[in-house]
């Protein structure tokens, strides 16, 4: 496990230890896929140095196609599925079921 600049580290890394704040209190838990806002958290609290991993273990309860397509109903069913952003949305949505970021054809 090695350090990891903040500025190095992508949404869809996973952290490998707790990250806790100048005060001791954990911020984030090992083990916590990161996205965009908690990085900006992150480095509002000052933290410079993550220990991370690429991607998260994989964990067998990954959805289907069609419990995938159940859940972006569930999520986006009163949005313009044919409004040119709802549209990208939604097959990055897809696209990330198949091509997680960390995997040979995923993107960060």
């Amino acid at each position: 496990m090695t350090n990891t600049d903040l500025n190095q580290v992508c949404a869809g890394m996973v952290l490998a230890a707790d990250v806790a704040g100048a005060d001791g209190n954990v911020l984030l838990q090992a083990g916590t896929t990161l996205n965009d806002r908690q990085l900006d958290l992150l480095r509002a609290h000052g933290v410079t140095v993550l220990q991370v991993t690429d991607t998260a273990p994989a964990t067998g309860d990954e959805p289907d196609a069609d419990e995938l397509d159940r859940r972006l109903q569930e999520r986006f069913g009163l949005a313009d599925a044919n409004h040119p952003l709802i549209r990208e949305l939604l097959r990055l949505c897809r696209q990330r079921r198949h091509n997680p970021p960390g995997t040979a054809g995923g993107q960060r």
